[in-house]
């Protein structure tokens, strides 16, 4: 199936299910007036056709788990269509298909995150970053938009990657993945846009949490084909922050997000979020919150931070140090190999006090 989006790029559109149809006598008959009626009727709802497609292929796909025979060699549509499961989100090709030639079917593309991510603030320098650190965030994201000079941004990144390693936490660089990767961040954030445009390869071999943003169930189905650390989705309520091309999720839609994607991949709310309204998101299943303006324009920041981790903690979801690479027992082990040995002391014939501590303890 194609699609011709405004700006004239070809998108394949397929399900496994309705590319390769099983053989005779276990094909399902009835797909593709489904599919089609199903298409039609989403693009009267006022569906991008991307979106009514995909919604189309996974009310399809899952009629299909459900079809049941009639008589021999034959098999119908089952009831349903509206509880779709992970397996039924259609895939998308040729987008990134170099990529996921790399990876095997069932090994993460990239490093995995916690499942609950807790807090989780988008900052637009490194003085809200330290500042967030030192009050007890362990998840953030820096969002530079505005910097004089490749080096002053360079310098940014790598002043936000080491207060990470120093507070032990998971800081996020927006856009910029060439020099989060350069400046060993401990991960990046993506948009759709900025997908496309990424070196993935690098980013994973790099060792870098890729997150992705997302606004559908097409841009879910297209970020799943790359297997990102975490996946975000928005923007559930209104919001003033950034301009959207769609309409706010909702917390019916974040649900269903949450059942479908959740067992799978960590999951992070955004957009409109404050405290009156965070409650309603949590109940969805969501691991994590991420806010902008609630926390850069409270009066109080540091007190704004203690009420959504006391928030938060009523859901399970605390704000928990990141163990690096260099903090491991196995890292230190091998520390301890590579270093040098110290020229042993001779013995001065003093005795060492009994209350004395060894320096090795």
């Amino acid at each position: 199936m194609l699609i011709r989006n405004a700006d004239s790029n070809i998108t394949v559109l397929t399900h496994r299910r309705t590319l390769f149809p099983a053989p005779e006598p276990d094909r399902v008959h009835g797909t593709g007036c489904a599919l089609g009626s199903a298409a039609a009727v989403f693009l009267g709802q006022g569906l991008r056709p991307e979106e009514a497609l995909v919604r189309a292929e996974m009310y399809v796909s899952e009629r299909i788990r459900k079809s049941r025979p009639v008589f021999s060699g034959m098999r119908i549509l089952g009831d349903g269509g509206s509880c779709p499961e992970l397996e039924d989100l259609p895939l998308f090709f040729p987008c990134f298909q170099e990529f996921r030639n790399r990876i095997s079917g069932g090994t993460p593309a990239f490093p995995e995150c916690p499942d609950n991510l807790g807090l989780y603030p988008v900052l637009p320098d490194n003085d809200w970053v330290l500042r967030c650190l030192k009050a007890g965030v362990r998840t953030l994201q820096l969002r530079i938009k505005k910097w004089d000079t490749q080096e002053q941004l360079r310098l940014e990144i790598r002043r936000a990657a080491e207060l990470g390693r120093q507070y032990h936490a998971r800081v996020f660089i927006d856009d910029h993945w060439e020099l989060a990767v350069q400046e060993k961040a401990y991960g990046v954030h993506l948009g759709q846009e900025d997908l496309e445009g990424a070196d993935l390869e690098l980013i994973r071999s790099a060792g870098l949490r890729l997150g992705v943003s997302t606004h559908s169930y097409a841009e879910a189905a297209r970020a799943l084909q790359v297997k990102p650390s975490y996946i975000a989705l928005g923007h559930i309520f209104p919001t003033n922050s950034k301009r959207m091309p769609s309409a706010p999720q909702g917390t019916v839609r974040l649900a269903e997000y949450a059942r479908i994607l959740g067992r799978t991949y960590p999951l992070v709310a955004i957009g409109g979020i404050k405290t009156g309204n965070a409650r309603e998101v949590l109940k969805t299943g969501v691991g994590s919150v991420a806010v902008i303006t609630a926390i850069t324009e409270a009066p109080d920041p540091e007190a704004a931070i203690r009420e959504w981790q006391d928030l938060l903690s009523e859901f399970g979801i605390r704000d928990t140090d990141e163990v690096f690479p260099e903090d491991t027992p196995e890292s230190e082990k091998a520390a301890r190999k590579t270093a040098k040995p110290k020229p042993e002391k001779k013995d001065s014939g003093k005795k060492t006090s009994g209350n004395s501590r060894e320096k090795s303890k």
